[in-house]
Parts: C-alpha cells; structure tokens; sequence
C-alpha cells in the first residue's frame, strides 16, 4: 500500500466527517472548554473512522492505493 495516498484519502474522508460532527454538535456545547468539546467529539469520531470512512476509502480507492484482490 502507498501510505502517502492512503494518508490522502484517509484526510478527504475524515474532513467532512469531523465538519458534519461539528456542525451536529449539541448547541449546549458551543460555549464548553475545549476539553469537554474534544470528550464529545473523538469518540464519535474515531467510531466514524473505524465503522464508516476507512472502510469506504478502502472500497473506493483500493486500486489507487495499490491493494491486491484476494
């Protein structure tokens, strides 16, 4: 696998992953510190990462990244 595309594709699934988390963020939250934001943010995040975007980015740009089919 090339890594510096899997890093690309990975990024261009993640930002509209984290602006859609963002932009769904609870209005009671627009105010908290930073900490409690992030306490919010990374677990749906990083569930989104494993569940959602790598594997599509490993569908979608398998043949990109330099995957073999098995």
């Amino acid at each position: 696998m090339k890594r510096h595309r899997y890093a690309l594709a990975m990024m261009a699934g993640a930002y509209p992953l984290i602006v859609c988390i963002l932009y769904l963020l609870p209005a009671e939250l627009a105010n908290a510190p930073h900490w409690l934001k992030a306490l919010f943010i990374v677990p749906v995040m990083v569930l989104g990462m494993v569940y959602a975007v790598n594997p599509l980015v490993l569908r979608l740009c398998g043949p990109w990244l330099g995957l073999r089919k098995e």
